[in-house]
C-alpha cells in the first residue's frame, strides 16, 4: 500500500503451541492461537477484542472464519502449486488486512507442523 507497513506479525517463541501477536497500522491488535484438535484444525482469534473463529477441514485445506455466526471470509489452500498458493475470499471489507494476517499466520503453522 504505497510502501506503508499495514501490519506487523510477531510469533512467540516461547510456546507450547504457536501463538501471533498482530499489530495493524491504524492501532488495531489481533491474537491467533493454535489449540489442540484431533484431525481439523483449531485456531481461536481475538480481533481487537472481537471473537473470531476458524474452521477448517480435513486435509487441512480449506477454511472458513466466523464472527459468531457470520462467515466473514474464506481461506482455499490451491491444491496443484508448486508453491504454497491462497485464495482468499473477504465478505466483509473491514476485516481485509485481519484476514490477510491470518491467511500469514495459518501458513506459518502448516509449514511448522509439516517441519516437525
Amino acid at each position: 500500500m504505497k510502501g506503508k507497513e499495514i501490519l506487523k506479525i510477531e510469533k512467540e517463541v516461547f510456546s507450547l503451541l504457536q501463538k501471533f501477536n498482530i499489530n495493524f497500522s491504524d492501532g488495531k491488535f489481533m491474537r491467533v492461537e493454535s489449540k489442540i484438535s484431533f484431525l481439523v484444525r483449531r485456531i481461536e482469534i481475538d480481533y481487537n477484542g472481537e471473537s473470531l473463529s476458524l474452521e477448517g477441514q480435513f486435509p487441512d485445506l480449506n477454511f472458513e472464519i466466523y464472527r459468531g455466526k457470520d462467515l466473514i471470509g474464506e481461506i482455499e489452500k490451491t491444491f496443484f502449486a508448486l508453491t504454497d498458493t491462497y485464495k482468499l475470499t473477504v465478505h466483509y471489507e473491514s476485516y481485509t488486512s485481519a484476514l490477510i494476517a491470518l491467511t500469514l499466520c495459518l501458513n506459518n503453522m502448516k509449514d511448522a507442523d509439516r517441519n516437525n
